[in-house]
């Protein structure tokens, strides 16, 4: 509630139960990976690696592994919540395809990357750091540096030193 700058009270009219307000959280996030996705592909012509490297970043500050940390999102859900839930996982996982379409066939990411892999890549990096880290290292700063580190783990691996 505070996040959202909105009373408890506004947030449960809207959410009543946890699971419908983490229903939202992933409707949000959609929503803004949609949005990201469609500036990323119209900007594509103009530069692949700068509308590639600004989709990546714009996901990064979405910190969806805070997100998730703090919803506790697996295990607020039951059983008759999760199919909404992997409905929507799904239509996000679509979203991320032509972005990682486009990003292959311009060699800036592994031929084997997945959309999966690709957000629980981002969530893994963008999970807020235990205390008391947390409190000497701000998240924004360490955020930043951690989506750079990993948009350029995403990239192709040409040396034949670390192929399998």
């Amino acid at each position: 509630a505070q996040t959202a700058g909105v009373g408890v009270g506004t947030l449960y009219r809207h959410f009543p139960e946890r699971p419908d307000l983490i229903l939202g959280i992933v409707d949000e996030i959609a929503q803004q990976v949609e949005a990201l996705a469609t500036k990323a592909l119209a900007d594509w012509e103009a530069g692949p690696q700068g509308a590639w490297a600004e989709f990546v970043r714009g996901c990064g500050a979405l910190r969806t592994g805070a997100i998730a940390t703090g919803s506790n999102a697996p295990t607020a859900l039951a059983e008759k919540d999760l199919g909404p839930f992997m409905e929507r996982r799904d239509r996000l996982m679509q979203v991320l395809t032509p972005v990682l379409d486009r990003a292959r066939s311009h060699g800036l990411i592994e031929p084997t990357l997945t959309p999966q892999r690709f957000f629980i890549g981002l969530g893994a990096i963008t999970r807020p750091l235990p205390e008391p880290a947390s409190r000497v290292f701000p998240h924004e700063e360490m955020d930043a540096w951690l989506v750079e580190i990993y948009l350029r783990g995403l990239r192709p691996d040409d040396s034949q030193d670390h192929k399998q």
